[in-house]
């Protein structure tokens, strides 16, 4: 998967046709259709339903077009190289089972409840009931998102670790307006880690959103700015990241992060007042 990919499937949803799109791109039709048989094939689920000459995206499709969309931007934010960009579209991505993405994918838009076989990371096998609001594509990974009755709360499952699902005949309603890629994206940034962070941006909210990546942590506004909170094992990391901010901020917790930052902006200085051999500074 690359950014091309991307970029020619975002034009045939935004013009519903492979032919005005093979246009704009430039492309032959043939050619545009090989690129999304591509696409399809690596994600394991059909992207669009064809009906003679018209098309409309499948339950995969919309999803995998917000995921497209996001990743087209950060890439247009962060003015970096398609090869280091790259890093972000895993080439070979979770293989997920289609017959577990259909049947979560049919009983979300019917709103019913199903039976999950999910096995942890750790290789636990556990049972469960589970509500799916919704799928959400992320990281080369498919989750299904929603209320698990076992755990009583919200959670996401990688759908390449489910070993079986049977729909029952409970139904549930689905929150309104709910957005499973946003809390997937929530979840993750507020995963337990070694330190709890909290920075105080001075800036606004559009502009944070645009600077920060979105796994870095939960953003609300708040007096003086926008309050970053977020989890991570490593401070120097977080410093960097905070380093290159093009705005102000103020560290409010924890004080290590302080002493992390001091320590890259002493190298930043160090770097930016050496002088290359042969070169003798003028005084």
């Amino acid at each position: 998967m690359d950014f091309d990919q991307l970029h020619t499937f975002l034009e045939i949803v935004r013009l519903k046709s492979f032919s005005k799109a093979a246009q704009t791109c430039y492309r032959t039709q043939p050619a545009i259709s090989a690129q999304v048989r591509q696409l399809e094939q690596e994600l394991r689920a059909d992207l669009f339903e064809r009906f003679g000459s018209k098309i409309s995206l499948t339950t995969a499709g919309r999803i995998f077009a917000q995921y497209a969309e996001q990743m087209l931007d950060l890439r247009r934010r962060v003015r970096a190289a398609d090869d280091t960009m790259a890093l972000d579209l895993p080439r070979q991505p979770a293989s997920a089972d289609g017959a577990a993405l259909a049947a979560l994918s049919a009983a979300a838009q019917a709103g019913r409840r199903v039976h999950l076989s999910y096995r942890s990371a750790e290789s636990a096998l556990t049972e469960r009931e589970f509500d799916p609001y919704g799928l959400a594509y992320r990281g080369g990974c498919w989750y299904a998102v929603g209320h698990c009755h076992l755990r009583k709360g919200l959670r996401s499952f990688r759908i390449d670790r489910i070993h079986g699902v049977r729909a029952t005949e409970a139904r549930f309603e689905r929150p309104p307006d709910f957005d499973a890629l946003g809390h997937l994206v929530f979840s993750v940034a507020t995963i337990p880690r070694a330190f709890a962070v909290e920075v105080l941006l001075k800036t606004d909210l559009a502009r944070a959103r645009r600077e920060l990546f979105a796994t870095i942590g939960v953003l609300e506004p708040a007096d003086g700015g926008v309050v970053l909170r977020g989890q991570t094992d490593d401070l120097d990391w977080f410093a960097r990241e905070l380093a290159r901010l093009p705005f102000e901020f103020e560290i409010r917790h924890p004080a290590a992060l302080r002493e992390s930052l001091r320590v890259r902006a002493r190298a930043l200085l160090a770097a930016a007042t050496r002088s290359r051999p042969g070169v003798s500074r003028r005084r």
